[in-house]
Parts: C-alpha cells; structure tokens; sequence
C-alpha cells in the first residue's frame, strides 16, 4: 500500500515539476501563403536564429506559386550579446535565387518575449516589389493574437 500511495503522490507532482524545469510556452505560428501565378524565379524564404524555429518544421525553403506552410516560433534567450535578454529577435528573409541582401525583397522582423514567447511586434525591415515577370511579387503581412501571416502575392 505504501508503494500505491507514493506512487500515486509522484503521479500528482509529476506536472508541477515537469513545468518547473521546461516552461511551457505558447508559440508563434508563422504562416506563409504564396499566392504567384506566372514566373516565380525560384523564390524561397530563409529564417534567421533557429533556435526559435520549431526543430520539426522548416525555417528555409523553396516556396511554390500557391501553397501555403508554417511553423511555429518560441522564445529563446540568447545569451549576453544581446541588448535586451527579455526580447528573442528573429529575420525571415523572402528571396529569389540564392540568397543575398540584393535578391531579398521582402524581410520580415519578429520580436518575442523571450520567457513566455508572447508576440512583441512583426513589421517589415524591407518590403520592395519583385518583377520577374508582368506583375510584381508583394508582401503583405497579418497578425492577430500569436498568430503572424506573410502572403505573398502578385
């Protein structure tokens, strides 16, 4: 009996000690929608830092002309370098071609708590039509609640 009892005591405490030492934290979901009808030139998407990137889903890629995908983002302290410890900054990088600060044409900020990965901001860096064809390629961005959605158009 006393083996049941103190198992069923380690049962109950099990929880509260397993969110003792891992936090449970909601995340950011990041959604990008392609919505390209003509030439595309290879356009893809890079995230910078993934260790904010959930390791089960993609943080770089080829984006097709209309498909949507999306992972998730958490918070994540990132050491003395940073300025501010509290806030877990990352980039994600719309490109064509291979990658380079010139053949990005939209780059998309997020900035999250770094305790509880609530959302701080997302906002453009750099948003610039991309013309591979007769109509240009635009980013446009949504966010309601934990939620961050980058389309991207023509």
């Amino acid at each position: 009996m006393r083996f049941v009892t103190t198992a069923i005591a380690l049962f109950l405490l099990l929880p509260s000690f397993a969110f003792a030492q891992g936090k449970v934290l909601p995340e950011v979901k990041l959604t990008i929608n392609t919505q390209i009808s003509g030439p595309t030139d290879g356009v893809s998407f890079f995230g910078g830092n993934p260790n904010m990137f959930d390791p089960n889903a993609p943080f770089t890629g080829g984006l097709l002309p209309n498909d949507s995908i999306w992972t998730f983002l958490h918070g994540v302290n990132d050491g003395p370098s940073l300025q501010d410890q509290l806030v877990s900054e990352t980039v994600v990088d719309i490109f064509y071609g291979n990658w380079s600060e010139e053949s990005t044409f939209c780059e998309l900020k997020l900035d999250l708590n770094s305790d509880t990965s609530k959302l701080i901001s997302a906002e453009f860096i750099k948003n610039i039509p991309y013309t591979p064809g007769s109509k240009p390629i635009t980013c446009s961005l949504q966010t309601a609640g934990q939620n961050v959605t980058l389309t991207i158009a023509n």
